[in-house]
């Protein structure tokens, strides 16, 4: 009986998916998902004031035209001196790291669940004001906080095959999303790094090349992405502990492939008010919520 429950339920899974992708090829398409769906969060952008330093104007650039901008803490958040904090933080949390379930080269940290914590130095980190003009000007709207997590990437033993998230991919959880990567030591490319597939985001020349298949992102077959993306087209993102990578991962991208060095990185995902992916977290009070900047009540309200 469990035999069949289990047959029953795959091919449900996979039917459900066919029979919903046209809806969400309708609800993905541009002038639906940008004219339509996420309208309040264009309107608000565009009447907030842009004050962008050059740093800002830097990584903005960047990630417009490559889909992905790399720069450090102390560049971004010039004087705070922030990266001591978070590796205190982090070596805190190591003593009581467990193997992440069902990507059995991750150990997690620590992750956003429950309410959300404001104190938090990783949720603060990402709702800063100057994280969050990063992601909307790239979004070209105001956006929201979905998630976060800090892990620990594990060596794979000699000669594994890459799984999971190590392999090319495209992410599902929106047509045009962002995810703030930073490293919390140095990253070689030994460790794992995070590698990208420049302008293969919205708009990119390579956008079209293994696109995501709403509402799933996509898994090319091994090797597939090599025969078509020249080896300069990749960009690996080694870099010292500090580095900040802002990446829209609806574009094809890998990484966690730690060969003999642990990787300590976090992650805040960041999307369109439009997308129907899960958030990983309740609200705090509403006294606490006012005390947030404008960007950042937008981005963890529902």
């Amino acid at each position: 009986m469990k035999k069949y429950f289990w047959i029953f339920r795959y091919c449900w899974k996979h039917f459900s998916r066919f029979l919903m992708r046209p809806y969400y090829s309708i609800r993905t398409s541009w002038p639906v998902w940008f004219g339509i769906l996420n309208k309040e969060g264009r309107l608000l952008y565009d009447r907030h004031p842009k004050n962008h330093d050059s740093v800002l104007e830097k990584i903005i650039k960047e990630i417009k035209e490559k889909g992905i901008a790399v720069t450090h803490l102390d560049e971004l958040f010039p004087g705070r001196n922030l990266l001591p904090e978070l590796q205190s933080y982090t070596k805190k949390l190591a003593e009581t790291a467990q193997i992440k379930k069902g990507k059995e080269f991750l150990m997690a940290l620590w992750e956003t669940a429950g309410v959300l914590d404001l104190d938090n130095s990783l949720v603060k980190l990402s709702l800063q004001s100057r994280s969050l003009e990063v992601v909307n000007a790239y979004m070209e709207m105001f956006s929201k906080f979905r998630h976060a997590s800090l892990n620990v990437t594990i060596p794979m033993p000699e000669g594994s095959l890459a799984i999971k998230s190590q392999r090319w991919h495209r992410d599902p959880e929106d047509k045009r999303m962002c995810k703030m990567f930073v490293y919390l030591n140095d990253i070689d490319e030994d460790a794992g790094p995070f590698i990208y597939i420049p302008k293969s985001h919205q708009g990119g020349k390579w956008r079209e090349i293994f696109p995501q298949r709403p509402p799933v992102g996509y898994y090319p077959p091994d090797g597939a992405v090599e025969k078509v993306i020249p080896s300069a087209e990749i960009k690996v993102c080694t870099g010292r502990a500090g580095t900040v990578i802002f990446g829209d991962t609806s574009g094809l991208h890998k990484g966690g492939y730690a060969k003999s060095k642990e990787r300590y990185m976090f992650t805040a995902t960041y999307s369109s008010k439009a997308s129907l992916w899960q958030t990983y977290y309740a609200l705090p009070s509403a006294g606490q919520l006012t005390e947030l900047n404008l960007l950042a009540r937008y981005a963890v309200t529902k």
